[in-house]
This record gives structure tokens, sequence and C-alpha cells, in this order.
């Protein structure tokens, strides 16, 4: 916008210039040339009133010579008609030839004015015509060139007018038409001084006229100038503040544009669950926003940036994966945590080979941040000239960038939510394994304890009744029943304690197992089953070194070796050995030739207070279940491989000792 004018600017304005004597005796230094701040107009007027004057002066001139021919009366006059004949011809002449240069056809109008009045002096002398002649040329030659111009013509007329007088005064001159009236020196000198003050009065009246003619002219210029300034000023600043509304309103479109476009984006991935679709979705979205036809997104794997999304047109980026020394831009952003920008990538000394096919120019890659930390690269890139990326580019790129990082964030609160949920789940499925434990616990505590409590009871009652009847063998056989009742319980109760321990215990002193000491002990344990059944039991030469915590491992030995001796058949054949099993690994096993286990009991076998036979002598169901958390607890596994017909192999794993 303008600045106000100031009240001295005003005063200069509209205040007149003052007008110096030396400005007023020199109004146009140069002859020919227009004054400083008067129009053009002036001038061309001048020119025009000289033409005219050309043009009477040959008029007159023309008729001058007739009248004068008509009345010739002697050779004198005749010289001189014939002179002044021909420079008025001359004069006309000029005035029909307009290409001449000003200065020579202002000085052929003076030469004639003053050739008229010289004319008028020496026929006529000191009259009327002569003086107004003469006036006229000592004015014409200020009007039409300058002060100095006009001082000559001054000078030459009052020059004219003391030669004449002073001639005829002096009786050396006599008039061609007639005697003058009478003249001293005095009267021409008095003649010549009002000639100067008048004649001179006049050309300082006209210079002063023209003077505060230039003067008005200039300030109504300097106003006119003064205003179209202003005027133009205020254009511009109209046309800058039009421009700024339109930027400005442009820029508004672009931004509700932008945002429409985040929010459809933002919709978009809340309809989506997986993470390579969310992913796949911010980048299809920053290529139409950013109007960059070529995007992929990296996320850091180790020591690389590997490409997880990228636009459809650059099919060639499926799996790549990056180092530093490969994509500096990419890193450099990474690093920096800032854009990074190129005006034009396939100039760039360290661009990447992979992408010289599709002409990548301006490019720009974004780091994608959570917090301080920052997880990967959204690069985006353009291939026309010129297309530069902007500082609104690259906002708008960062803002993509953020929303990568919301979804890679989310993505991870959400990975985490279903971990948590389905440890929850595992939490509570083993909660309600625990109850169904708990439950079948007390069952079998009801159960399976009730059967020998109820024959400790029963005996008890006879010995108190009958005792005095009884002989003395049948006490003893109900001695006997009493101690193997009480046995049995004394069995269940520390198969009770031992799964209870196994759940409890957590510091289990690992090291390595005895396996052939331990193999022996439970030999000797089951030394009367096995006579009982007529069992035969192999063994191997050697056992491979294990770790394990003895106490347990004898337990599991003792179990499988109980069942193979108890469900084996008739004379059974058992079987112990070990082989190596895959992940460092050993596998130790007993194998039965009885009749074999079916496919929908093997799934009982391992769950606590199960039992595939309904007999209350069969046994109470802990057995397979304390070796399968015994095993656990060691690292390793427990597991069976059965068919009817073919016997049953149980076998645990522990962990090898060595390689």
């Amino acid at each position: 916008m303008p600045s106000p004018a100031t009240p001295e600017d005003v005063g200069a304005t509209r205040s007149a210039p003052r007008i110096h004597l030396r400005d007023v005796l020199m109004p146009n230094p140069l002859p020919g040339l227009a004054l400083p701040g008067l129009p053009a107009s002036f001038w061309q007027a001048r020119e025009q009133l000289l033409t005219l004057l050309l043009r009477a002066e040959a008029l007159f001139g023309l008729l001058t010579f007739l009248l004068t021919a008509a009345t010739l009366y002697n050779a004198r006059l005749y010289s001189l008609i014939v002179l002044q004949s021909f420079i008025l011809a001359l004069i006309g002449c000029l005035a029909l030839w307009r290409g001449l240069d000003y200065r020579v056809r202002a000085g052929v109008v003076l030469a004639g004015i003053y050739l008229l009045g010289l004319n008028e002096l020496l026929n006529f002398g000191y009259s009327e015509d002569a003086h107004a002649f003469l006036f006229a040329f000592a004015l014409s030659g200020l009007l039409f060139f300058d002060w100095k111009i006009g001082a000559v013509a001054l000078a030459l007329t009052i020059l004219s007018l003391v030669a004449v007088g002073e001639l005829f005064v002096l009786g050396l001159f006599s008039p061609i038409s007639g005697a003058l009236r009478p003249l001293s020196h005095s009267s021409v000198l008095t003649t010549c001084l009002v000639f100067i003050l008048t004649v001179g009065s006049m050309q300082v009246g006209v210079a002063v006229l023209l003077r505060h003619l230039q003067a008005a002219w200039q300030l109504e210029a300097a106003a006119r100038a003064d205003l179209e300034r202003r005027v133009a000023e205020r254009t511009a600043a109209l046309a800058q503040a039009h421009a700024q509304a339109l930027a400005a309103s442009r820029y508004e479109a672009e931004q509700k544009e932008f945002l429409t476009l985040l929010h459809q984006t933002t919709l978009e991935l809340l309809d989506r669950r997986t993470l390579a679709d969310l992913l796949q979705a911010v980048v299809d979205r920053a290529a139409i926003v950013l109007d960059a036809p070529y995007g992929e997104l990296l996320l850091r794997e180790g020591d690389e940036l590997a490409v997880q999304a990228f636009t459809a047109n650059q099919a060639f980026l499926a799996g790549d994966r990056v180092s530093r020394s490969q994509a500096r831009l990419s890193w450099q952003a990474y690093d920096t945590h800032q854009p990074a920008v190129l005006e034009d990538y396939s100039a760039w000394a360290s661009h990447r080979s992979i992408y010289d096919a599709i002409g990548l120019r301006a490019v720009a890659d974004f780091p994608i941040l959570i917090g301080s930390e920052c997880l990967g690269v959204l690069a985006m890139g353009r291939t026309r000239p010129g297309q530069h990326f902007t500082a609104d580019d690259v906002r708008k790129g960062m803002a993509f960038s953020h929303l990568a990082a919301l979804v890679l964030d989310n993505a991870n609160l959400y990975a985490t939510a279903l971990h948590e949920i389905a440890e929850r789940k595992q939490a509570e499925l083993a909660l309600q394994n625990h109850n169904a434990e708990l439950d079948a616990f007390a069952y079998m505590v009801a159960h399976d304890l009730k059967t020998p409590l109820t024959g400790l009871i029963g005996y008890n009652e006879i010995l108190q009744t009958d005792y005095a009847t009884l002989s003395g063998a049948e006490v003893q056989g109900f001695l006997a029943d009493i101690a193997r009742l009480s046995d049995k319980m004394a069995a269940i109760i520390n198969d009770f304690m031992l799964l209870a321990n196994v759940r409890a215990r957590r510091d289990i002193p690992l090291g390595p197992v005895p396996m052939t000491a331990i193999v022996a002990a439970v030999l000797e344990h089951q030394a009367p089953l096995i006579a009982a059944t007529g069992a035969t039991v192999a063994l191997p030469d050697a056992w491979p070194e294990t770790i394990g915590y003895a106490p347990w491992v004898e337990q599991i030995w003792d179990n499988y070796l109980s069942n193979a001796l108890k469900y084996g058949g008739s004379a059974p054949r058992v079987t112990l050995g070990a082989d190596r099993a895959a992940g460092g690994m050993v596998r130790f096993w007993v194998r039965d030739s009885g009749p074999g286990i079916a496919p929908d009991d093997l799934k009982k076998l391992f769950v606590p207070f199960s039992r595939l036979y309904a007999s209350p002598s069969e046994g109470h169901g802990l057995g397979l279940a304390i070796v399968q958390r015994v095993v656990d607890k060691l690292g390793g596994t427990a597991g069976v491989e059965s068919a009817p017909g073919h016997g049953s192999l149980f076998y645990f794993t522990l962990p090898a000792a060595g390689p």
C-alpha cells in the first residue's frame, strides 16, 4: 500500500516554486528544445505558430513585391525591392518545406520580420509599421528561441534605429519614400530608450509568463505523476491483495482437499486389519495427495531398511532391502529424523540404478517417528522435470509419515492386545484345567481313598467284635489285608504329594543324571511285580548322559515300568532303551508286548485323575499325569506310541549333557 503524503509533501505540491532572475532571463538554455516541465503541446503550438508566420510572410512578401513594383519610381527602390522579393520568395519556399530543422525555419522567420521592419524604416523612417516590425522581431527572438537570441534581436533593432536616426540627423541619409519628420539626437535617444524599455519589459514579461507556465505545468505534472503513482501503487496493492486472496483461497481449497483425503485414509485404515494392508493404504493415498506417482515404505530390520509397501508401478521393489551404502538418502532421513529432499535424483552421484528405468527426478524421504524412535522411512518420487517438493509438500509428507507411525504403533498395540488376550485365555484355560483337576482330585480322594479306608474300617470292626471267636490264621489274614490297604492308601497319598510338589516347586536342582543307578533301583523296587508277572526285562549296554533331577527321573521310570508289567499281557516282554532326538535331546523309552491302546484312549493317558479301566484295582490315575508334569519341569516332553495288537512304547525326553 502507498504511504500517506506528509504535510511537507502536500505543501511542496501545492505551493509554486520561487522564480529566480536567472531562470527568467534564460527560460530555455537549449534552443529548439522544450523547457523542462512544459507540455509537448506547447511546443507543437509554437511550431504551428512559426509555420503560420512563415506563410504570412510569404504572402505578405508577395503582395509587397507586387504593390511596390506597380508604384516603382526610382532605381534605388528597384534594387531594394528585387532583394526583398528574393528573400520573401525564399521564406515562402521554406514555409512549404517542413523537413528543415526548427531553428533554421525560426531563423528565417526572424530574418524576414527584420527585413520587413528594415524596409519600413528605410522607406518611411520612424513610422508605426517600422516600429511594429522591429518590435515583433525582438519579441519573436525570445519566443522562438531564448533570451540570448531575444537580446541580440533587441540590440539589432536598437542599432538599426540609432543608425538610421543618426544618419538622418547628420544629413547622411534620406528616406527613399520621402522626408522623415524632424529628428534630433535627443529624440533618437528617447525613441531608443522607449523601445528598449517597452520591448525589454515585454520580453521579461513573456519570460516570466513562460516560467510560471512551466512551474504550473510542473506542479500539474508532479500532481498527475503522484496521482498516477498512487493509483499504480493502489492498483498494485489491490492486485497483490487479490493475488494473496486467490492464493489463500487456493491454499484453503488444497488444505480442505488434503484433510478430506487424510480423513478418508484414516477411515480406510480403520476398515483394514492386516499391517500390510494398512501400510499399503498409506503409500497409495500419499501418492495421490502429494502428486508423486512413485512411493514406497521401508521399515528397519536389523542393519537394513526393508520395503514393506510400494505403489503398483514399482513391482521390482518386492522384497527389496537396502543397507546404508545402498540407500544414503533414506538412511539420512532415518538418522537425522528430518525429511531428506533432492531436486534431481537421477543426476545424484549416489542414486540407485534400480530406479533408472523410471527416471526419478524430485524425491523426498520422510522419517516415520514414534516419539524419539525412528521406525523407517516413507519415500516419494516424481518424474516430471521442474516439479520439486515445496515446503507445503514436505509438511503433507510428514503428516503421512506420522500416519504410518500411528498405524505401526496401533498394530503393535493390537498385537500386544492379542498376545495378552491369548495369555489371558491360556490362563483361564489353565485355571479351568486346574479347577477340573481340583474337582477330579476331590473325586479321587473321595473315591480311591474311600475303598481302602472302607476295608480298614470293616476289618477293624470285625476284629473288635469277633476277635474272640476268630482263629489265629484268620486274625493274621485280616492283619495282612489291613497292611495291604494301608500301603495302598500311603501310595495314593504319596502320589498326591508328589504331584503337588511338582506343580509348586520352582527351584529344581538340575544336574547330570546317573541313569544306570536309577534304572537299577527301579528294577529292584519292581522285582516282586516282575516275579509275579513272569516278565522279562531287557536293558541297553549303556545310557546316554543327560541333565535332570534324579528323584523325579526315578519316579518316571518306576511309573513306566510298573504300567508295562501290569498291562503288558501274560509273561510280558519289557524293553528299556534310549536314542538321540532332535534339538539336542535324548529320548528314553519303555516298550511292552501288551495288547496296545486304541487311538481314542491315547488322549486320556496323560490327563490327571483319568483311567482307561474302571476297576478300582487298576490305580488312581495319577501316574502318567505325574510323568507329564515332571518332564515339563525338566524341559522335556512325554508321550506314547501305540496301536491295537502291537504293544505300546512310552517315552520321555531330557536335555543331553554334551554335544
